[in-house]
């Protein structure tokens, strides 16, 4: 009796491990975009705390910079169930895995990827476009730099070098991160508009895969590009996170 009951328990065990995870009744698109949202959140308290500090004002910088801290721990511990290419490897490449790592990543970016169009919508030219966007993304692309500054410091006061840094190497990623969405919006506002509302549902999708497979593979290079500017901004001699870079352009590119 007493083996026939192990062996139903080792069974049972058995049973349960090769059973998938349960399914998340959340989307992981919508779990993405929470993500992206508590991401700019985060960027955008890094920035305000940058300010304090650089007007002495100390106490609310170390407020700031707590809550963009408690934002961005919380951007990743309700984000999507797969959060990056790197994660994916570790994972698995199974189908599941693969829609949610699809979903979650595109949940993601659509925060962001709104900001930038809805920015560049009203632009008369390209580089309108562009000003326009890269104005929109470079608060949260330099509160990222900074919370680089601070990891890479262990949370040390920022310096007066540092200060003058951040916002400008947040600039430059802006505008590497803003050239796709200056385009697409561009289209947009333009010519694609009237042509997409002449056309059929299924033309339009045609249409849409036509003009803008070039953008694809450039917004994954741009994302790449953001990123290895952050790092070299934030910190020229640390060695070079190619992982991260390699996760931002598979990310730019779905």
């Amino acid at each position: 009796m007493a083996d026939a009951f192990a062996k139903a328990l080792r069974n049972s065990a058995e049973y349960d491990a090769a059973q998938p995870p349960p399914v998340d009744p959340e989307s992981q698109f919508t779990r993405g975009a929470r993500a992206g949202v508590y991401g700019m959140g985060s960027g955008l308290r890094n920035v305000a705390g940058l300010v304090g500090e650089a007007v002495g004002a100390n106490d609310f910088a170390q407020g700031q910079y707590a809550e963009g801290q408690r934002l961005a721990e919380r951007a990743q511990a309700t984000g999507p169930r797969i959060g990056s290419y790197s994660q994916l490897e570790q994972e698995g490449f199974s189908l599941p895995n693969l829609r949610d790592y699809a979903a979650g990543t595109i949940g993601g970016v659509a925060p962001s990827l709104a900001l930038g169009l809805g920015a560049g919508l009203g632009a008369r030219s390209a580089l309108g476009a562009l000003g326009r966007t890269a104005a929109a993304y470079t608060p949260m692309e330099t509160g990222d730099v900074i919370a680089k500054m601070r990891q890479d410091s262990g949370n040390a006061p920022l310096t007066q070098q540092q200060m003058v840094n951040a916002p400008l190497t947040g600039l430059a990623s802006a505008a590497a991160q803003s050239v796709v969405p200056a385009i697409v919006g561009g289209k947009l506002a333009g010519r694609a508009a009237p042509a997409m509302l002449r056309t059929t549902p299924g033309q339009t999708l045609r249409q849409a895969a036509g003009h803008n497979a070039f953008e694809v593979p450039l917004e994954g290079a741009m994302e790449g590009t953001g990123e290895f500017i952050k790092q070299f901004g934030a910190n020229p001699n640390a060695p070079t996170d190619w992982t991260s870079i390699r996760d931002a352009t598979i990310a730019g590119t779905i």
